[in-house]
């Protein structure tokens, strides 16, 4: 074995080794969720239904049935037509929640809502002064307001739906070119998390970014796979401008760049030779052009645009959010800090409040204290499975459900609504099933594999430095986790059921 060889298999367990130790980290805390409390308070008659569906679902899943039966053969003899039906009921089930629902979003989404409408006022032009992060979304959505004809919750909302979807099928393609054997599970664990994803009536960054997210992970699926070197530049200038766009829309979904061309750069190294050498030179500078390409245009637009006047001067500083992120009892967003930055005009002055800031959170707890605040804030960072819903200050703007067809969506998903706790529950359920997988594929160790971890793990170390304290920021790394699901999917099946030989809860050939 070459040394290089040796290099490779050594990241490669690093890698696994620190993904299993953070994924199982978060999976620790989703099972001690307070998402699995059932509170006799929240319980309803939809609440036993449930309980009820989920108990007769895990006899079917662990018995020999004619109802599992059944769902084997559809699974495995519907083909194109079953994946297409399975998707046309989702796609409808989507439709029907953003007309029952699309109410006023709150926090940030409904500053930017607010500026769309009206940029001229003072605090929306002060908001984007401090803000400049989500000015691209703002521009993005005075595109799609003008292109639909209209301002409204209701229209943004069709377009958070377009843009995830988008982003899902992407995510199957980029399966497709991976692991093609894999795409009928990616299509099914794709559909039922969108079946439990209510964010698409949440027009904001977290899931406006998704398909550019997905874009640039299909563009270096497609650099990385071993075919004509024509078809490789393609999808290598495809993964530059989905990488330029990502950065405008949320800096930090860039990481899947960094993670998985960090991956390739050193599997590659294997039994190098010139041809190869030249061929991955001449793929980097296009990926690079096409960015840096895409990044002057974006950039150039941003300067010139004439949509709202910001002052740039009163842009917050990237320490700032390190510092909150450090501080507070979750890492979480700091009502103090920020009037500091809106009470400050220098940048300088930013920056110093910060670093005075930044130094008390460290020194506050000690080392050892830091380190278990720091543990604590993973859990808080990715255990929750509804990515927060609710969980901002004011998050929506609606008040109680309706008492028509509209019930039954709103009830789940309202402040006020009776079933919350419901959806949290199943919600919960379906996030701990693919962490689980996540956890219990670690045999898997192919380039992308790995890749998609690195990627995830960088996700985690950047929430841990940055603001978090809330799930909503994972929102951005779903792309890489479901297609990461999807690829790990074989090996964790087959661990899980030695697991259960092993320990006498089920016989079963696919042990062996």
């Amino acid at each position: 074995m070459q040394l290089s060889d040796h290099i490779w298999q050594g990241v490669r367990q690093l890698i696994t080794g620190a993904f299993f130790l953070f994924t199982g980290l978060t999976l620790y805390y989703a099972l001690l969720s307070q998402n699995f409390l059932l509170a006799a308070e929240t319980t309803t008659w939809v609440t036993l239904i449930m309980l009820a569906a989920l108990c007769l679902s895990i006899v079917i899943l662990i018995t020999d049935n004619p109802i599992r039966r059944e769902i084997r053969w559809y699974r495995h003899q519907t083909g194109w037509w079953g994946m297409l039906l399975f998707g046309a009921l989702v796609l409808l089930f989507q439709v029907e929640l953003i007309w029952a629902t699309h109410p006023a979003i709150g926090f940030d989404a409904q500053m930017v809502h607010r500026a769309l409408v009206d940029p001229t006022g003072i605090s929306q032009r002060g908001y984007f002064s401090q803000n400049t992060n989500n000015l691209p979304l703002l521009l993005a959505e005075v595109g799609v307001s003008k292109l639909l004809g209209s301002t409204s919750w209701l229209t943004l909302d069709w377009a958070t739906l377009i843009f995830v979807d988008c982003a899902a099928l992407l995510n199957v393609a980029t399966v497709a070119l991976i692991k093609p054997k894999q795409v009928k599970s990616m299509w099914y664990l794709q559909g039922f998390g969108l079946l439990l994803f209510p964010s698409i009536i949440v027009p904001y960054t977290d899931t406006w970014v998704l398909p550019l997210v997905s874009l640039t992970l299909l563009g270096l699926a497609g650099t990385a796979k071993k075919w004509a070197i024509w078809w490789r530049s393609l999808f290598a200038v495809i993964a530059g401008v989905g990488l330029s766009l990502t950065y405008f829309m949320k800096p930090s979904g860039i990481i899947p760049v960094i993670g998985i061309g960090m991956v390739v750069l050193i599997a590659s190294c294997r039994r190098l030779t010139w041809q190869r050498f030249g061929i991955g030179v001449w793929l980097s500078l296009l990926l690079a052009g096409s960015g840096y390409a895409t990044y002057h245009q974006g950039e150039t637009y941003q300067n010139h645009q004439t949509f709202i006047k910001i002052n740039r001067a009163l842009e917050v500083p990237a320490i700032h959010f390190l510092s909150i992120g450090q501080g507070q009892p979750r890492g979480e967003y700091s009502a103090q800090e920020a009037l500091a930055m809106a009470k400050l005009p220098k940048r300088a002055d930013k920056v110093a409040y910060s670093k005075k800031m930044l130094k008390q959170h460290l020194q506050k707890d000690g080392f050892w204290g830091h380190l278990w605040f720091l543990i604590q804030k993973q859990g808080y960072n990715t255990a929750d499975g509804t990515f927060g819903w609710l969980g901002e200050g004011t998050f929506m703007y609606a008040g109680k459900p309706a008492s028509n067809w509209r019930w039954l969506f709103q009830t789940f998903l309202y402040p006020k609504g009776a079933n919350v706790a419901t959806f949290r529950f199943v919600a919960q359920i379906a996030w701990v099933a693919l962490l689980v997988v996540l956890v219990a594929g670690w045999r898997e160790s192919g380039v992308m594999a790995n890749g998609l971890r690195l990627t995830i793990l960088g996700t985690y170390a950047f929430l841990l430095l940055f603001e978090g304290g809330r799930s909503r920021y994972l929102i951005q790394v779903l792309p890489e986790m479901l297609i990461l699901g999807a690829l790990l999917l074989p090996a964790a099946k087959q661990q899980i059921a030695r697991l259960l030989v092993v320990t006498g809860l089920w016989k079963g050939r696919e042990a062996k």
